[in-house]
């Protein structure tokens, strides 16, 4: 019997740990690269981290939705200020949205880290751009796809 009921409490205990994984999984867009983003609709399907590559034009298909970074625009005389970025977003049925957000700037003593986005007004799927918040790529993007919309 005590035998029986040390067996059950160890297989709970593996149960919650693996749970508990999954669950931080989830949240954190960098494993399994699914993510709850409110900036983007929800729960989304969340790309690698992309940066400017020098500023010059390029495009991304992520899950059947075309990204284009199309340029970012550079403050005047001021360095440490966020940069806008532009892009272009493509869907299937050939609708064209533009996005547009701030990435990177500096705080008094280390990088902005609170993340940014924004999102198409496009339904099934909707899509958008979210700062990548990670500390020293502070002028990097991820793409975002919402599952149930």
């Amino acid at each position: 019997m005590r035998f029986s009921s040390r067996i059950t409490k160890r297989r709970g205990i593996v149960v919650l740990i693996l749970l508990t994984i999954l669950g931080f999984g989830i949240v954190d867009s960098r494993f399994l690269w699914t993510g709850w983003i409110p900036d983007t609709g929800g729960m989304c399907l969340v790309s690698p981290i992309y940066d400017a590559n020098s500023n010059s034009t390029y495009s991304v298909m992520f899950a059947g939705v075309n990204f284009t970074f199309l340029y970012w625009t550079y403050p005047p005389n001021i360095t440490d200020v966020p940069h806008k970025a532009y892009f272009l977003v493509t869907f299937d049925d050939g609708t064209e949205e533009n996005l547009s957000l701030y990435v990177g700037g500096y705080t008094v003593i280390m990088p902005l880290q609170v993340p940014r986005g924004d999102k198409t007004s496009h339904s099934f799927p909707s899509a958008g751009v979210i700062t990548a918040d990670t500390w020293g790529l502070w002028r990097n993007w991820q793409y975002t796809v919402n599952l149930f919309n």
